[in-house]
């Protein structure tokens, strides 16, 4: 069974992932971009209902990916960010830095913060949550 809904979930974020892929931003800056890519990947997960679910009465089923290492969607984030984290370094809109460590500390933060959005329900709804999740990638990407 636990094999059964980690296989439902990878599906699911790979698919969330890749409708909110980076690179619909226009004219704006690859960090302007990243951070959008970053907020709209998490108010999707906040809003799915296996993810919802799955956090709020499996949440055991997460703790290997959360602790100990990282999923087929964790590299499909991965695949996705790094390439765009060096693409904002080269425009200037994103700081130096390995490209790699970034795009990690990007996919953590955001699976953190949904993950432990109940942490937070007394002072940000899901919208107040993904504003501050903005705010504080851009100010880490920022140059």
């Amino acid at each position: 069974m636990t094999a059964l809904v980690a296989d439902l979930l990878t599906r699911e974020l790979r698919r969330i992932l890749v409708a909110e892929e980076v690179g619909s931003g226009g004219a704006a800056s690859i960090r302007a971009q990243l951070v959008r890519h970053a907020a709209r990947v998490a108010r999707a997960m906040l809003a799915h209902p296996l993810v919802t679910r799955i956090v709020d009465t499996e949440p055991e089923l997460l703790a290997t990916y959360t602790f100990h290492r990282l999923g087929s969607s964790h590299r499909a984030a991965l695949e996705l960010l790094e390439p765009a984290v060096a693409e904002g370094q080269a425009d200037g809109s994103v700081r130096g830095g390995d490209p790699a460590v970034l795009a990690h500390l990007i996919m953590v933060t955001v699976q953190n913060t949904v993950t432990s959005h109940r942490l937070l329900a007394d002072v940000l709804d899901h919208d107040g949550l993904v504003e501050e999740l903005s705010t504080l990638l851009d100010g880490y990407l920022r140059p």
